[in-house]
């Protein structure tokens, strides 16, 4: 027995989804995307290029002079823990004359001797550090600051003459400051250097 033809809605043929697609080739209606804006497939955020891409060298080094290359300081305030610790210590030795109990606060001035050291270093170590960005020398580091005598040595003999090649490569005309100054008031005399040095 038959059923009455339009007892039931007849369905629409259903469409097979097809072979599919070839191998290594995106699907129909697929826009590849880039990482960058249009124009520039491949490139991340920022003017990055994911792994295996080769940044160009004036991209390079643009970013490496706006991350940690020379910067702009006022050399007279790199002296600012040289003076707070002279003050400190010519201010207490006339007090403790006048008043004789506060010889017992010496340790104290000690401990802040102790943070001015550790101020002028953490002053010193990124100027550095900042000339080793732009020469690149491997072996050049900071760590001679901490050994007495050997650092005025180190000074005179290695960040000097490392401070005369940093200029030459970025073509700086000015001389580096004398040795003097890189003996008795190095923060200033390294901060002067990096100031020509900055674009």
């Amino acid at each position: 027995m038959q059923a009455p033809q339009g007892a039931y809605p007849q369905q629409p043929p259903q469409q097979g989804w097809g072979p599919p697609p070839e191998y290594g080739q995106p699907p129909q209606g697929y826009q590849q995307q880039g990482y960058g804006p249009p124009g520039q497939p491949g490139q991340l955020p920022g003017g990055m290029v994911p792994y295996g891409g080769s940044p160009s060298a004036s991209g390079l080094m643009a970013s490496l002079q706006s991350s940690s290359g020379p910067t702009r300081r006022d050399p007279v305030k790199t002296l600012m823990p040289i003076f707070v610790m002279l003050g400190m210590g010519f201010l207490f030795g006339i007090l403790a004359r006048i008043i004789p109990f506060l010889f017992l606060l010496s340790p104290l001035v000690g401990l802040a001797d102790l943070a001015c050291i550790v101020w002028l270093l953490l002053i010193v170590i990124p100027m550095i550090n900042e000339v080793k960005v732009v020469t690149r020398t491997p072996d050049f580091a900071w760590w001679p600051l901490f050994i007495p005598i050997y650092n005025i040595v180190w000074a005179v003999t290695v960040l000097a003459p490392e401070v005369t090649k940093a200029k030459q490569m970025l073509g700086v005309q000015q001389p580096a400051r004398p040795v003097v100054q890189y003996i008795f008031i190095l923060p200033f005399a390294l901060a002067s250097d990096l100031n020509d040095m900055v674009r």
